[in-house]
């Protein structure tokens, strides 16, 4: 019968040191090469390459649509969102909320019934962030449409003109 060698305390105390000065390593060739936007991004919204902010959804009562409409064109917004806008160092959904005013301002632009949801979107120090933009918070407007059969899809995002801008 073979039996089994241990592996004793001078050879697993080495190893684990030469493992978590690989990892340190890695890290910090990591950081150097993010020139410190790492950094910024987490000082600027606390976002990490694990933890994303969370989106701060405001809906009041409104005289034009019903809440439960307001909350699935909001959950549509979101899954868009999340599909494809989000990236870790490049877009960032830091509010989403609904007002009459937008959508009164916006209601003759399309045809059917929509929903217009005022945003604060943040950006990032990523390399596909154009350099005008990296650190930055704009105001935006998600365009969200309503379907025959009662479901809502969101068409996406356009910034509010500056010279527009709501309160």
């Amino acid at each position: 019968m073979a039996s089994k060698k241990k592996i004793g305390i001078e050879y697993v105390f080495p190893v684990t040191i030469v493992s978590l000065l690989g990892v340190f390593f890695i890290i910090m060739v990591v950081l150097s090469f993010a020139q410190g936007t790492i950094m910024k991004l987490y000082k600027d919204i606390g976002a990490t390459p694990w933890k994303k902010p969370k989106t701060e959804i405001t809906v009041p009562e409104s005289e034009l649509h019903s809440r439960d409409d307001i909350m699935s064109a909001v959950e549509a917004t979101k899954k868009l969102y999340e599909d494809e806008w989000y990236t870790y160092n490049g877009a960032y959904l830091m509010q989403l909320s609904y007002c009459d005013e937008l959508n009164e301002l916006k209601k003759d632009e399309n045809s059917g019934e929509w929903i217009y949801l005022g945003a604060t979107m943040y950006t990032g120090y990523g390399s596909d962030v154009s350099e005008a933009d990296k650190g930055k918070y704009h105001e935006a407007y998600w365009a969200v449409e309503k379907q025959p059969d009662g479901s809502w899809v969101c068409h996406g995002c356009a910034p509010i003109n500056e010279s527009k801008q709501l309160s």
